[in-house]
């Protein structure tokens, strides 16, 4: 190896080891997202009043009883399903499972590593290689999802299962990882578009399959009464356009911003008109979905990159660490346009898209801003939307043929 790649794996291993030391410690002063997933497991396992789950003051109340002070993430639009993650860890007090749940992420990330540098036929000892691991484990969303004991590495494992199925003609590995994905959060409808759009009906019919059973069995589990609760809740937050004014760096956010009046998080838009906001999001994703099917190729890791960046702007509540998905799209692109056989330019380019789609910077508060000037609240948006069009304008350079 030589001076230039043992210096990058350094740095490499250097901020990696730093950003976890500070994500576990900065991670065990609040519960933060965890407190939701491990009060929720708890309650399932001591088949506590299942249904009251979607309860938030009953909630808070069991997460008070159970050791955490924080009560900043509910069940809110969680499905039930999401319970089961932490299940294993309930014998644990809050603050050891979190610590147990971040070093299984760290393991987890480890897999991420191999998986990723296997489908992109990436060797070790390539000069790319080190900036793949750089983008996994020196990045904003990584961080998150250790500050928030969050579950996005484990979807980002589930989501290149998917992509290594899909390229390889693997149907029935495709459709298990898709249906875990899409029975845990409801992340991946889009790539039911792609097997209709690409007739592969093996896929489309054993993952709508999978998800009829995972959903059976979650009904059996956590009861019908759950689900309930579960349906009146989606059904105000949708009703009361939640999902409007968060300030997210996701499109429903984005026009939300614009065009939907909160007293308390959005006190100046530029105008109240909540449909319009609905209207902007649904065209802009059916021109954006229509480009997507039009300008990439069947099987071909351009088209899949670009649905994983949709899947993620279009998520009504994609905060940084959903951002670990595009972990996928970004590896993907880095390693077949090369930058390090690039002009600076490009390079230069290059580097400031990816760092303001993953890294950490300043940004105003939606709230703080008023009419047009909230376009400013966005960077992360924009910057991921570019990536989205890049593999548009560079399709026939992102084939995979090695």
């Amino acid at each position: 190896m030589d001076v230039k790649k043992t210096l990058a794996w350094l740095a490499v291993f250097l901020g990696g080891g730093f950003l976890c030391v500070y994500g576990f410690w900065s991670g065990t002063r609040h519960m933060s997202d965890f407190a939701g997933y491990y009060t929720s497991a708890r309650i399932l396992m001591t088949a506590d009043s299942i249904p009251h789950m979607y309860d938030d003051n009953w909630f808070v109340n069991r997460m008070h009883q159970y050791g955490i002070p924080d009560s900043t993430l509910l069940m809110y639009v969680n499905p039930p399903q999401v319970a089961l993650m932490m299940a294993p860890l309930v014998w644990m007090k809050p603050s050891t499972a979190k610590i147990a749940w971040n070093t299984i992420n760290v393991v987890l990330l480890v897999i991420v590593f191999e998986l990723l540098r296997r489908l992109l036929n990436l060797p070790l000892p390539a000069l790319n290689t080190p900036l793949i691991a750089a983008l996994l484990v020196c990045t904003l969303p990584f961080l998150r999802n250790l500050q928030r004991g969050q579950l996005y590495v484990l979807m980002l494992v589930l989501l290149i299962l998917f992509a290594q199925a899909y390229v390889n003609n693997k149907p029935f590995i495709a459709s298990l990882s898709l249906a875990t994905l899409l029975l845990l959060k409801f992340f991946g409808w889009m790539f039911l578009l792609l097997f209709i759009v690409e007739r592969r009906w093996k896929e489309l019919v054993t993952t709508l399959l999978f998800v009829l059973v995972g959903f059976l069995i979650s009904l059996f589990v956590f009861g019908v009464g759950t689900y309930e609760a579960y349906l009146d809740v989606l059904n105000a937050a949708f009703t009361r356009t939640d999902f409007a004014f968060t300030g997210l760096p996701c499109v429903p956010a984005f026009f939300g911003s614009l065009f939907t009046f909160h007293p308390q998080w959005n006190s100046n838009p530029v105008d109240n008109i909540p449909l319009l906001s609905s209207l902007l999001t649904m065209g802009l994703l059916t021109i954006m979905i229509i480009l997507t099917f039009e300008k990439t190729q069947v099987k071909s890791m351009a088209r899949l990159s670009t649905i994983v960046v949709l899947s993620v702007l279009f998520t009504p509540l994609a905060a940084d660490h959903h951002y670990m998905l595009l972990l996928l799209p970004a590896s993907y692109y880095l390693v077949k346009t090369d930058p390090l056989q690039s002009d600076r330019l490009n390079v230069l380019v290059l580097a400031i898209m990816l760092y303001i789609v993953l890294g950490w910077y300043p940004q105003p508060k939606m709230s703080m801003l008023a009419g047009w000037t909230k376009l400013f609240a966005f960077p992360r948006l924009y910057a991921s939307v570019l990536l989205w069009s890049l593999f548009l304008r560079q399709n026939q350079s992102l084939k995979l043929t090695e």
